[in-house]
């Protein structure tokens, strides 16, 4: 028969073969407890996270409809000040640069004014000198017309002269 130290051996077997037989099976139970927390929890924190992103996306919908409201205000806001600014300062500026035209258009005139009163100045004196050539020029044609036509009589004479001294020849001789 068995004696107390091989019982004793034979428990102590079993204890360990029951606790690692325990142990496993708590092992594999609480594996698969953990699997089906796990695939509980994922489906509800997909759950969960869905539900909070579709929340989210509708107040970032509402905010960004929101926001793009109020920056479309400002902006048209914004834009109408400017023109206004902006035409403003253009009107300044044209009135500016129109007078600033004005005065060198001015300028110019006056010097071209000035230069054609020069030359018409400088022309006057030459027309005046050209007129005085043209009379100087006149006179010596009608001097030389006068000489041509005495000259033309003198000869008339001499060849009259010429004559009678040839006839008054003829006549001695």
């Amino acid at each position: 028969m068995l004696d107390t130290k091989d019982i004793e051996l034979l428990t102590s077997i079993f204890r360990q073969e029951l606790n690692q037989t325990l142990n496993t099976s708590l092992d594999k139970r609480f594996a698969e407890q953990d699997t089906k927390w796990e695939k509980i929890l994922d489906e509800r924190f997909a759950k969960q996270d869905a539900k909070w992103e579709k929340i989210l996306d509708e107040r970032f919908s509402r905010q960004d409809a929101k926001w793009e409201k109020i920056l479309d205000e400002r902006f048209a806001r914004q834009d109408t000040k400017w023109e206004k600014i902006l035409d403003e300062r253009f009107a300044r500026q044209d009135t500016k640069w129109e007078k600033i035209l004005d005065e060198r258009i001015y300028k110019s005139e006056c010097m071209l004014l000035d230069e054609l009163d020069r030359l018409e100045s400088r022309l006057t004196r030459r027309m005046d000198r050209m007129q005085e050539d043209l009379d100087q020029l006149n006179q010596g044609f009608r001097i030389l017309y006068i000489e041509r036509g005495n000259f033309q009589l003198l000869q008339e004479r001499l060849d009259s002269y010429e004559i009678r001294l040839a006839a008054l020849e003829k006549t001695i001789a």
